[in-house]
C-alpha cells in the first residue's frame, strides 16, 4: 500500500512539470505576441504623427489663403492725382506684397468726414523660416492701432499673389504651399498647394462709397 502511494505521489509530481519544449514554444509565441503588439503600437504612433503634420499643414495653408483673400476682396487704389492711374493695386518688392484695403472705417470729423478709411496691408514672405507676417499701416484719422505685425502662416514653402484681368474685371490669384520635410517628420514629408482667384471688389467698382471717385481712383488720405 506504501509504494502505491508513493507512485501516485510520483505521477502527481510529474504531471505539474514542464518540459523544455513547452517552455521555448510558450516563450515564441509571447515573442511573436509582443512583437505583433509593438508593431500595432509603432504603426498607430506613426499614422497619429503623420496625422498631425497634415492637420498642421492644411491649417497653416487655409489660414494663410482665407487672410490674404479677406484683404484683397476689400483692396483699393489708393492714390494721390491723376498721373497715379497707372498705379497697380498690388505691388510686389522682392517677396513682399502690399496694397491699400478699405478697413470698414469712416473718418467722423475734418474735410474727410465720412470718407472710408484706407489702410496699407504687406504680406511679408520670409523664406528661410517658412514664415508669412501680415503688415498693417493705418491712417492717422484711424481709430484703430496705428500699426500691427503678426506672424499669420507658418511651414511655408511658397506663396504669391499674381494679378490678372478677365472680361476687363480685376482678378488675383493667390497661390500658396505649405509642407513639411521628412526630415522634420522621420516618415515622410507631407506637402499641401492651395490655389485660388478672388476679385477686387472696389477696383472694379462694384460697391460704390463715399470717397470712390470718378469710378476709377480713390482720393484718400495722405500717408
Amino acid at each position: 500500500m506504501k509504494n502505491s502511494g508513493s507512485r501516485c505521489n510520483k505521477i502527481r509530481v510529474q504531471s505539474k512539470a514542464f518540459t523544455v519544449v513547452e517552455v521555448v514554444i510558450v516563450a515564441m509565441i509571447a515573442v511573436f505576441a509582443l512583437g505583433a503588439i509593438y508593431m500595432f503600437f509603432a504603426r498607430t504612433q506613426e499614422n497619429f504623427r503623420q496625422g498631425n503634420y497634415k492637420y498642421i499643414v492644411q491649417h497653416e495653408g487655409q489660414k494663410l489663403i482665407d487672410y490674404v483673400r479677406q484683404d484683397l476682396i476689400q483692396s483699393c487704389k489708393y492714390v494721390a492725382n491723376e498721373g497715379d492711374i497707372g498705379v497697380p493695386v498690388v505691388n510686389r518688392a522682392g517677396d513682399t506684397w502690399s496694397f491699400c484695403k478699405f478697413n470698414s472705417e469712416f473718418a467722423s470729423s475734418g474735410s474727410e468726414a465720412g470718407q472710408p478709411i484706407p489702410e496699407k496691408v504687406s504680406y511679408e514672405f520670409e523664406r528661410s523660416s517658412g514664415i508669412i507676417y501680415r503688415n498693417v499701416m493705418r491712417a492717422a484719422v484711424s481709430s484703430l492701432a496705428k500699426s500691427e505685425r503678426l506672424v499669420i502662416a507658418r511651414k511655408v514653402i511658397d506663396f504669391s499673389i499674381n494679378p490678372y484681368t478677365l472680361n476687363g474685371l480685376k482678378y488675383f490669384q493667390i497661390k500658396a504651399k505649405v509642407g513639411v520635410a521628412e526630415a522634420e517628420t522621420h516618415v515622410r514629408g507631407e506637402e499641401l498647394v492651395l490655389v485660388t482667384s478672388v476679385e477686387s471688389r472696389f477696383d472694379n467698382n462694384y460697391i460704390k462709397q463715399k470717397g470712390w471717385n470718378d469710378n476709377r481712383q480713390t482720393k484718400l488720405f495722405k500717408w
